[in-house]
């Protein structure tokens, strides 16, 4: 009985300190694991500084120029503003385009006709050295009779001559002015 049971020891003990064999299913010998490569997003820093200056008078109606994401009135009753100026950044230098739908009928007014805010759905055109870029952008314009504007939201890259294969979406936002440019900015993520 003791020696059935010293035996059945030492071929316990030489398979478990031999290395991982795969003999089941007729392999004799030992397989290497392959980790496999691993497929999803790789985003890019997306990080964009406009300065804007906008036009002094709006056209009545959303705006049609661009590629067309600021064509959008969801009350029926809005104004266009078109902004210009310059890009550096992710997209490189260059110039750019800023087309914003302010929707009248949606403006929210306090007790006063001081200050407002509305909604707002924009069209970002850029042109720059590294990347030509259509950005949309939906969120709020407030205005103050005792401070300059400002718009604030959220942007999403929908066209990209190159840097960015799929798409993009960041925070963008800054203030604006039709008498001297304002720091606009666009930071995100793009892949």
């Amino acid at each position: 009985m003791k020696s059935k049971v010293l035996v059945l020891a030492m071929l316990v003990a030489a398979f478990s300190s031999a290395p991982a064999m795969a003999y089941w299913h007729g392999q004799a010998k030992q397989t290497d694991a392959t980790p496999e490569k691993k497929k999803g997003p790789h985003p890019k820093k997306w990080d964009i500084t406009l300065s804007i200056l906008f036009g002094t008078n709006g056209t009545s109606g959303p705006c049609t120029g661009g590629s067309g994401t600021a064509d959008y009135c969801p009350s029926g009753d809005c104004t266009c503003y078109t902004a210009t100026g310059s890009v550096k950044g992710t997209a490189g230098n260059g110039t750019v385009t800023l087309y914003e739908t302010y929707d009248d009928g949606s403006t929210f007014t306090p007790i006063t006709d001081d200050s407002s805010c509305s909604s707002a759905y924009v069209d970002i055109e850029i042109n720059g050295t590294k990347d030509a870029e259509s950005v949309y952008m939906a969120g709020g314009d407030c205005g103050s009779v005792i401070m300059q504007g400002f718009l604030n939201g959220g942007c999403e890259l929908t066209d990209s001559s190159g840097l960015f294969s799929e798409v993009g979406s960041g925070f963008c936002g800054g203030s604006y002015s039709d008498e001297g440019p304002a720091k606009f900015t666009i930071k995100g993520n793009g892949e």
